[in-house]
């Protein structure tokens, strides 16, 4: 005879004597306490602890609670993934930025022909002329190294530019068009898995980046080293064409942007082509099995441009810079955490040489200075402060709420003046079930220089791509 197993707790019915195991819906424990800490920042932000507190955990508690009766999650995961999980599409919606809506898939694949080759692809469109899509085949050489090849493409019509400096306005954005095909090769060591985007340029293709508050999966060091080729073709956006965008012809008066060849960049109306060369080194004190505790890291990283080609032969430059990062665990990893940053940039043109207004150094979008729209502002040295807490608002959902402060400004900080520092804050809501596909909504507030005052807002919804 076959002996029956003891029932399971996915097995459905149990027996009546039974007591099913209450669910951690928000993620405490039951013996959660919190320390003493806590109430700091709850005092001084106590608006959007009520926020959190009495508007969004009522209505979560009562979704969280269908959820798990109805097995939502599960159906979900069991519709979009195949070959026990190894395969996986989902969809990808971002709004808001500035831009238009953008509506997609991504597509994952573990295991691809060989154990250690994954795959991840996405694609986004607003279904008239705007296409952004990429690749990322990634090798694990080792525990500790991976190899990723990138191929992406991206075709815009409503990208913005403001003009450049610490004094560039709102009110002097244009809008122009941009053709650009882009493929990579990184060679990804130790925890520089977990680096900032910053210093890795790709083509972002869903809409928040992970924030980096978690140490990586790695160890404590980590380095990553690339090399990144792609062509820039510009054209002037039928949207707005009595402006068309940055120079689209050069010293004609619709050029409001009077930069030349001998002024700070150059804005390559035609279009260039461009080899980087990238390092990054990054170290991390912070555990690997409790990424929420406390710990400090430092990011250092550098890259060098060159054009390709007879019409971007005179393009060459060196940028270079670092984060210092500090995080504080305020609940004995419970999952809130404060983080202060410092981050610095700076960029050398070599010997004279011409700089692409899109190389320059920018601030503004998903990781500085967020409260502003993407590339608000572009300059040859930059400098950030922020202040940033996190915590859990359930189980599967996170609430970021930061504070940056800082500009762009000449050559190696020049002309840098306290004065002259923009203040951007705002609070970001992201799920937190996958670091590979999450939803995010972020609404953010930008002020004028020398003051906290509102003055430009930001609010984006949208799909983060792990990549």
């Amino acid at each position: 005879p076959t002996l029956a197993r003891p029932p399971r707790a996915d097995d459905g019915a149990l027996d009546a004597d039974h007591e099913r195991k209450k669910p951690d819906y928000d993620g405490r424990g039951d013996d959660y306490r919190p320390s003493p800490a806590v109430w700091a920042p709850r005092v001084v932000l106590f608006p959007l602890y009520a926020l959190d507190r009495w508007v969004l955990r009522a209505p979560m508690r009562g979704a969280a609670v269908w959820i798990d009766k109805h097995h939502a999650l599960v159906r979900l995961k069991s519709w979009l993934t195949f070959d026990d999980g190894k395969v996986g599409i989902f969809p990808i919606v971002q709004v808001g930025n500035g831009q238009r809506p953008g509506f997609g898939l991504s597509v994952f694949a573990n295991q691809v022909f060989v154990p250690w080759h994954t795959m991840k692809a996405a694609a986004t469109t607003d279904f008239s002329q705007n296409i952004m899509s990429g690749m990322v085949n990634t090798f694990q050489l080792a525990h500790v190294a991976d190899l990723n090849l990138t191929l992406a493409y991206q075709q815009r019509n409503d990208l913005v530019f403001y003009g450049t400096g610490k004094r560039s306005l709102q009110t002097d954005q244009t809008r122009f068009e941009r053709h650009k095909p882009l493929a990579a090769l990184e060679l990804v060591l130790g925890s520089g898995a977990g680096a900032s985007n910053r210093a890795t340029s790709s083509i972002g293709i869903g809409g928040f980046a992970n924030g980096n508050m978690e140490s990586s999966a790695a160890n404590h060091l980590g380095a990553r080293f690339g090399i990144e080729v792609s062509n820039n073709d510009f054209q002037c956006t039928t949207r707005v064409p009595d402006i068309c965008g940055p120079d689209h012809k050069k010293g004609t008066p619709d050029d409001r942007f009077t930069l030349d060849k001998g002024g700070e960049a150059a804005y390559f109306y035609s279009g260039y082509s461009l080899m980087r060369l990238k390092a990054l080194f990054s170290v991390d004190s912070r555990s690997v099995k409790s990424p929420d505790s406390s710990g400090v890291r430092l990011d250092a990283f550098g890259r060098y441009g060159r054009g390709i080609g007879e019409r971007s032969e005179d393009i060459r430059f060196f940028r270079y810079g670092g984060e210092l990062s500090g995080f504080v665990d305020l609940s004995g990893h419970r999952h809130r955490v404060l983080a202060a940053r410092l981050y610095v940039e700076m960029l050398d043109k070599i010997n004279g040489s011409q700089l692409p207004f899109e190389e320059l150094i920018t601030l503004g979008g998903f990781e500085t200075m967020r409260g502003f729209l993407r590339a608000r502002f572009q300059g040859q040295s930059a400098v950030v402060a922020s202040l940033e807490y996190r915590w859990p608002v359930w189980s599967f959902l996170d609430a970021d709420l930061f504070y940056d402060l800082g500009n762009v400004f000449d050559s190696h900080l020049r002309d840098f003046e306290v004065t002259w520092l923009r203040s951007s804050y705002g609070v970001i809501f992201r799920t937190s079930t996958s670091r590979d596909v999450a939803f995010s909504f972020s609404l953010g507030v930008g002020s004028k220089a020398g003051s906290a005052r509102p003055d430009e807002f930001r609010l984006l919804a949208g799909t983060n791509i792990g990549f």
